[in-house]
């Protein structure tokens, strides 16, 4: 009932060799969807724990987090450690306010977690993108975040365009479960650092 996770989805995994719309980074990939969002595009904090404390007993390997708050939280703080304890990757939004996330105001990509990954976005010629938050203690990497074509929810054949950071984060989050699929051995934090 909001468009934000399925724009994010197809990103991630959108089908391939279907003459269909646009490929996701990872086309085959399985997903789990969860949701603390509301139709309204704003959720709680306490929805948000649910849903990682169900990927971390559901066994996901990969969280892709395209949200944020200008607040930090303890409890969103100790449940992403949860989710890294578990040998989870969490990949976050760097956020749109065209600030030095380094200097707070932007969480979870604040947190300094070895299981996060936090993503800035960048334009068709690779540049910083004009909203795109930054910082070179919090921020990790920088992916494609203007203009990105993907799924909607209006219908099962529906395409449209966004940009933001919650547009790059999704790249990473891809390009991750394609390297777990290679090095399905590998460590959380060996695979961030490849």
């Amino acid at each position: 009932d909001f468009f934000h996770g399925t724009i994010v989805a197809g990103v991630i995994g959108a089908s391939t060799n279907n003459s269909l719309g646009i490929a996701g980074v990872a086309w085959n990939v399985q997903m789990m969807a969860l949701k603390f969002i509301a139709a309204d595009g704003f959720g709680s904090g306490s929805g948000e724990i649910a849903c990682i404390d169900y990927a971390i007993t559901h066994k996901a390997q990969i969280i892709n987090g395209s949200f944020g708050s200008d607040q930090p939280s303890e409890a969103e703080y100790l449940a992403l450690q949860q989710a890294g304890a578990a040998g989870i990757i969490v990949v976050v939004a760097a956020g749109n306010d065209a600030i030095n996330a380094d200097a707070g105001y932007a969480y979870p990509a604040g947190y300094m977690l070895d299981n996060i990954v936090t993503v800035a976005a960048t334009t068709n010629t690779d540049a910083l993108s004009s909203y795109s938050n930054y910082g070179p203690g919090t921020v990790d990497l920088a992916a494609p975040g203007d203009g990105i074509g993907s799924t909607v929810n209006s219908s099962d054949s529906a395409y449209a365009s966004a940009s933001g950071t919650s547009l790059a984060a999704p790249h990473v989050a891809g390009a991750l479960a394609l390297l777990r699929s290679h090095f399905p051995n590998d460590t959380y934090r060996q695979l961030i650092n490849r």
